[in-house]
């Protein structure tokens, strides 16, 4: 295992260290599936400017970019149960992300061999954490309950840019603890036809609304073939056009559906978009929900920063 280790100081604007790095595929079964996520670890407090996380979430281009550090420099990752976490897309830092939380979940297990059965992580959320359970990470998440909106013509606007007039909206509703707004489509919409929905243009939807308001885009029907309900997820306002599978959509989406079923408390979703995933929901009591799901490693190496 690699360890962050402190070069020579340069005079070209680098810090001189290098940290190691992963790519990781949550919410996959094997490599090229699910959502992609960046895994930086930084030992300690020996942290690295937020200009540079960013710079490098920006490098390598995925939707999320982690990253992980110890509470304290003297601290191991294979034996510590308490770690910080944040998470940066491509243009900005977000407060939620539950596919990158898989990942780092996912290397600090199996990678860096950690003993522990669970590990919680400090984010700018609040406290999040992850216990295995054989082959899946199993992710204890806040339940995001949204509710209905009126739709002024701001979110007119931005519901014409992604139904584009292929579909009608029979339920709108949103949760601005997230920032997200879902939209549920007609119960005869099958997957076929959510999966041939184009992605709408960023550019569109970045003119329609200047991202106070509205952070992400869920459009979701209900589900057959094993699943409960399906969805797609746009955050053009992060610098994602199309999020593959997104954990912390799900903390918006358990819920919603949870109450449509009649209360059922275990349910199974597709996050349809190209290259797609499976995640399964446990709701719980006391506002919370596991959202369990597979990872798999696909890259690793280290950053010269």
């Amino acid at each position: 295992m690699s360890k962050q280790r402190q070069r020579s100081s340069l005079s070209n604007g680098k810090l001189g260290i290098s940290l190691p790095f992963f790519i990781v595929d949550s919410f996959a079964d094997g490599p090229f599936q699910g959502n992609p996520a960046a895994v930086c670890l930084v030992q300690g407090v020996q942290d690295i400017p937020d200009a540079t996380k960013q710079g490098i979430a920006q490098e390598m281009n995925l939707s999320e970019t982690c990253f992980v550090s110890t509470m304290s420099i003297d601290q191991k990752f294979s034996e510590c149960r308490e770690f910080n976490l944040r998470w940066f897309t491509p243009t900005n830092e977000v407060s939620l992300c539950g596919h990158g939380t898989i990942a780092v979940a996912s290397i600090i297990f199996n990678e860096c061999e950690n003993i522990n059965d669970k590990l919680s992580f400090q984010t700018l959320h609040g406290e999040i954490s992850v216990r295995r359970s054989g082959n899946l990470m199993v992710l204890d998440f806040p339940q995001h309950k949204p509710s209905a909106m009126d739709v002024d013509e701001e979110v007119s606007k931005i519901i014409d840019e992604v139904l584009r007039n292929e579909f009608t909206a029979v339920d709108v509703q949103y949760c601005q603890m997230t920032k997200t707004l879902l939209i549920r489509l007609e119960d005869f919409i099958s997957r076929g036809m959510l999966e041939d929905l184009k992605v709408p243009s960023m550019e569109r939807l970045l003119a329609a609304h200047d991202g106070s308001k509205v952070r992400c885009v869920i459009v979701t029907v209900s589900g057959n073939d094993g699943y409960d309900f399906i969805s797609r997820v746009f955050c053009p306002w992060n610098g994602i056009a199309e999020d593959p599978v997104t954990g912390s959509a799900h903390s918006v989406l358990g819920p919603y559906w949870s109450e449509r079923l009649k209360g059922k408390q275990e349910l199974v979703a597709c996050q349809c978009s190209p290259r797609g995933g499976d995640l399964h929901l446990s709701m719980r009591g006391a506002g919370r929900m596991d959202i369990s799901g597979s990872a798999v490693t696909v890259m690793k190496g280290e950053l010269d920063i």
